[in-house]
């Protein structure tokens, strides 16, 4: 599992290097996009943590379709109050601008304040002009 996780992070790490890039369709983000998308209905164990691994290192590609994938997926309501934060950060990395409301909406039904806590700095990040014009 150790390895496993290591490796979803050095994914996201290799793609987001500069002078690095790693296109749409990409094996990296591919990859990332099924373990999300598989292990979406995890509850616990160690399919909980490969799903977190997997959104927090899927972020940083910037793949416009990523926020559909999670919107699709209901990510931002996800049993896991450390899902939840997982996926507002990972929209904060992939500047998904377009997740405002959405952000917006899960913040005023959220009730834990860790989650909370991370919607908001994602709706600072995404209400930079230089992000989200």
């Amino acid at each position: 599992l150790a390895a496993t996780l290591t490796a979803l992070v050095v994914f996201a790490i290799y793609c987001a290097t500069p002078g690095t890039t790693c296109p749409e369709g990409s094996q990296v983000h591919d990859t990332l996009a099924a373990l999300i998308a598989a292990s979406a209905g995890a509850r616990s164990g160690s399919d909980l943590l490969l799903l977190r691994a997997a959104i927090e290192s899927i972020g940083p590609l910037k793949d416009p379709d990523d926020l559909q994938r999670f919107r699709d997926l209901r990510l931002l309501d996800h049993p896991s109050r450390d899902i939840r934060a997982a996926t507002a950060r990972s929209l904060a990395d992939m500047h998904a601008c377009l997740a405002v409301n959405d952000l917006r909406v899960r913040y005023q039904s959220e009730s834990t304040d860790q989650v909370k806590l991370v919607i908001s700095e994602t709706l600072r990040t995404l209400s930079t002009p230089s992000i989200c014009p």
